[in-house]
Formats: structure tokens, C-alpha cells, sequence
């Protein structure tokens, strides 16, 4: 016979190993015969909310011990039943927000309790935080705000054979697979929560802030879904004609965080929710459990790296008809993914082939640009042949050149030798020209002596032929500059003045 079974799991998110925090989330499952309930706590990570470890757990144990009270009281006769059927729907309303402010205030009880045993201002955590959170603990008068340090948030669910809700203050998820193969997340969104900002159970006005799911299946055969949101959000809704949950699946942020926002529904549907079923209808509940929690310890490491819980209730064995349209849509979502893989993989194909022929096209350029450069270097090598065969019939020119400037340089050698060596014979003439000059100037002195004797015996009437003077004949310079052995050659201004 079929039964709702509940699971939970949590594991510790990547960032709080790092700081070595302590896991912040909660989970509790329980079942029976005649009910299943599942709940996840979320507590709070930022630092002024320092017990929220504690404060998830306390909220998880209230919901649970809430929970298993109210439906117990429900099903303990036929006449409670009935009278939780045939009251209206505005009743039902007030007795579900009771059961919701019963958890609230198990939860504040159990805080106090804490708080009263282990004072927060004692606790070293205190002297860590910012000012406004310090002095809001120390300086807390009216004893209103230790519940902060506790905050977490909460997210409940139970179905029994005739009745099924949920309720959930903050962020997270629920998804529910209804028996006519639908999914839907049934409780109303808070627009409260965003990114980081989330409502919470240490809220001053937590009791009003929590959002309500829950069904009916009436005596008919009618079932009829409601789903109150936020007051003054606007989201509340009722469906007079639905279908009872097959299972429900809770889960706080660290889960929904692991994927993109804008589909983040439906990648819960396809990657947690429909492979979780599955995988409890092949492998059984037990080894489900335990790839559960690979799951999420791979959410925790890969996705979000937060603390990640998932919880739920599910109906085992499932219809078959709802196992094949699983199975069926399994099949096609991964057909899908394989295909948008390959796409991927030929997209991928098709720019490293645009790549290769880009690189092919280059690389053929660069062969026709070398090609050229080639024969731009050949011209120029036989260019520079040609130089150097100039160059070394210059050289063989200039050799010669030399060649014949050393045989010019030898001749010009012996020219000098020769010419040194009439340069001495010169300077042996010129020695003998002052001789010579010096007895000219002996003659001429002799001659004027003659002259006057001449002259005198001429006075004496001597014969005519006495009267003949003899004409001296001085060196002529002329002559001696036609010499061929002192041509050329300046003679020094003594000289020319004894010439």
C-alpha cells in the first residue's frame, strides 16, 4: 500500500568550513501511518545574529512537535475531521494562523530559555560586532531584542490522507508535484525577500509575516487548494478545483541559490526535484536518502557554497502513470540537454573552424608574403654578388695601384738618395764659389793697383802699348747656375750678394 515517507538532509556550506562556522540550517522528518512532515531552518549568516545555529534548531523542533500536535488533534476521531471539513474556509484560515503562532511561541519560549541560561552579554561573540548591535544586546532594558541573535528562517510542510499545508517565513523554496503530473511552488512568494534580504522568525511581527499553503479533499471527491500570502501583497489564492500533492520538496536558499535566478524554478523541477523521485522509485528510500546528501554536499561545494538543506515528502510507490510521464519527460530533458550539448559542442566546432580557415587564410598570406621576400632577398643577394665581384675587381685594381705607387715610392726613394747626394756635392761647390769669390776680390784689388801704376806712368809718357789695360774676366753666376749639378738648387742670400 502507498504511504507518504518524509526525508531531510543538510550539510555545511564550503564558506563556513572556511571561517569555521558552525552550520547554520536545521532539518527535522517525521512519518507514520497516517501523516509525513518535513521541515527546513535557515539561520540567519551575518554576525549579529550569532546564536542562529541554535535558533534554527529550536524553530525545527517547535514546527515538528507543532505540526505532529495539530494533526494528531485533527485525526483523533471522525468527528474532528469532519468538523475540519465542514467548517469555512475562513475558519480553516484562523485554525492554520493558530498552529503557525503555537510554533512562534514554542520557538520564543525555547530561545528565552537559552538566552536565560547563557545571557547573550556574556557571550564573546558580543565584543565582535558593530557598535549598533553591541549596544542593542548590552543596553536591551525591555529584554525585546535577544531574539535577533536566534534569527532564522522556517519553511513547514505535512500531508495527511485528507488534508496536506505548509507554511514558510523567509527565502527558500517549496515545490509540490501534484497526482495530474503538474509542478507548482504553491506557497505565495514574499516580496521581502531579495538577494540577501530576507524576513525572518526574530521579526517583531513574525507571527504576520508567514505565508500559508493548504488542501482539502473533501468527502465528494472535490479537492480545493488555497494559498495566502503576505497581507497587503496582494498574492492570496484559491483553486476550488485541484489535485492532492504526490510530493513536496523544501529546501532553503543554499539551494536555489546553486542555480540562475531567472529559471531557477525550473532547473529545481529538472536537476532536484524529478531525478530525487526517481531515483527514490528505482534505488528505495534508504540509499535515496544517502545521494541526497552527495547532492547537496555538491551544491555546498560547487553551487551556492552555503549551508544546504532539503527536505520532503513523497508518496511511495508513485502512480505509474505519473512514474512514466517522469520517466518520459526525464528522458526528453535529457535528450534536450545532450542536444543542446551538442549544439554547444558543433557551435564550438564551427568557430574552431572559422578559426582554422582564419588562421589557414593568414597563414597562406604570410607563405605568398615570404614568397616575395624571397625573391626581394634573392634580387638582392645576386645584387650584393654583383657588388662584391666589383669590390674585388676594385681590390685587384687598387693592388695594382699599391703595386705600383710602392714601385714609384722605391724610384722617388732613390731619386731622394741621389738627390741628397748631389746636395752635398752642391754644397762642395758652393764652398769652392766663396774661394773663388775671395780671390776675384784679390784680382780686383791687384787691378786697381795696376790701374794707379798705369795711371802714373802714363803721366810719364810711357809707350801706348803700356796704356792697355788688361780686361778681368770676374766668375759669371749665369754659367754657374746652368751647372746641371746645382740647377735648381737656391742659393743663400750671402751668396747671391757675393755674386
Amino acid at each position: 500500500m502507498a504511504k507518504y515517507q518524509a526525508f531531510s538532509q543538510r550539510t555545511l556550506g564550503t564558506s563556513h568550513k572556511k571561517d569555521n562556522l558552525p552550520c547554520q540550517d536545521s532539518v527535522r522528518s517525521y512519518y507514520n501511518d497516517v501523516m509525513a512532515i518535513s521541515v527546513v531552518a535557515d539561520g540567519h549568516g551575518s554576525p549579529q545574529y550569532f546564536r542562529s545555529n541554535l535558533g534554527s534548531d529550536f524553530a525545527a523542533q517547535a514546527a515538528l512537535d507543532g505540526i505532529k500536535s495539530f494533526i494528531e488533534q485533527a485525526l483523533q476521531d471522525e468527528q474532528a475531521l469532519r468538523g475540519l471539513l465542514r467548517i469555512t474556509n475562513q475558519e480553516r484560515k484562523i485554525l492554520f494562523e493558530k498552529l503557525i503562532k503555537s510554533v512562534y511561541s514554542s520557538w520564543y519560549e525555547a530561545v528565552f530559555n537559552d538566552e536565560q541560561s547563557n545571557p547573550l552579554k556574556l557571550d564573546m561573540h558580543i565584543e565582535n560586532l558593530q557598535d549598533k548591535y553591541r549596544e542593542s544586546y548590552l543596553n536591551d532594558v525591555s529584554h525585546q531584542n535577544f531574539t535577533h541573535a536566534y534569527g532564522t528562517t522556517l519553511i513547514a510542510t505535512a500531508i495527511t490522507e485528507n488534508f496536506w499545508f505548509g507554511f514558510h517565513i523567509g527565502d527558500g523554496k517549496c515545490g509540490v508535484l501534484f497526482e495530474d503530473g503538474t509542478w507548482d511552488m504553491p506557497i505565495p512568494p514574499d516580496d521581502n525577500c531579495f538577494l540577501n534580504s530576507t524576513t525572518s522568525i526574530c521579526d517583531d511581527n513574525a507571527a504576520y509575516e508567514f505565508r500559508l499553503w493548504y488542501g482539502l479533499k473533501m468527502p465528494d471527491g472535490s479537492v480545493s487548494d488555497y494559498r495566502y500570502g503576505v497581507n497587503g501583497q496582494g498574492k492570496d489564492k484559491i483553486i476550488e478545483s485541484s489535485t492532492k500533492p504526490l510530493a513536496v520538496f523544501i529546501g532553503s536558499d543554499g539551494v536555489d541559490d546553486s542555480f540562475p535566478i531567472g529559471d531557477n524554478d525550473i532547473f529545481l523541477e529538472k536537476q532536484i526535484y524529478r531525478p530525487v523521485i526517481l531515483t527514490f522509485a528505482k534505488d528505495g528510500f534508504e540509499r535515496t536518502e544517502a545521494q541526497i546528501l552527495e547532492l547537496i554536499d555538491n551544491l555546498a561545494e560547487k553551487g551556492s557554497r552555503d549551508d544546504v538543506s532539503l527536505a520532503g515528502i513523497i508518496k511511495i510507490p508513485l502512480p505509474p502513470t505519473i512514474m512514466q510521464k517522469l520517466e518520459y519527460n526525464d528522458k526528453v530533458d535529457r535528450a534536450q540537454a545532450k542536444l543542446t550539448e551538442n549544439k554547444k559542442f558543433a557551435d564550438q566546432r564551427r568557430r574552431e573552424l572559422l578559426q582554422a580557415q582564419d588562421n589557414y587564410e593568414r597563414a597562406e598570406k604570410r607563405r605568398l608574403d615570404l614568397i616575395e621576400n624571397q625573391k626581394h632577398y634573392e634580387a638582392q643577394h645576386n645584387t650584393l654578388e654583383n657588388d662584391i665581384q666589383r669590390v674585388k675587381i676594385d681590390l685587384y685594381e687598387t693592388n695594382k695601384d699599391v703595386t705600383a705607387l710602392k714601385n714609384v715610392l722605391k724610384e722617388a726613394e732613390e731619386q731622394n738618395k741621389h738627390a741628397e747626394e748631389n746636395l752635398a756635392q752642391q754644397e762642395q761647390i758652393l764652398g769652392s764659389l766663396g774661394l773663388i769669390n775671395e780671390e776675384n776680390t784679390n784680382n780686383e784689388i791687384v787691378y786697381e793697383a795696376q790701374k794707379e801704376e798705369t795711371h802714373k806712368a802714363s803721366k810719364l809718357d810711357f809707350p801706348s802699348t803700356l796704356h792697355k789695360k788688361q780686361k778681368f774676366q770676374p766668375f759669371d753666376p749665369v754659367q754657374i747656375s746652368e751647372n746641371p749639378e746645382i740647377k735648381g738648387r737656391k742659393l743663400s742670400s750671402d751668396s747671391r750678394e757675393e755674386y
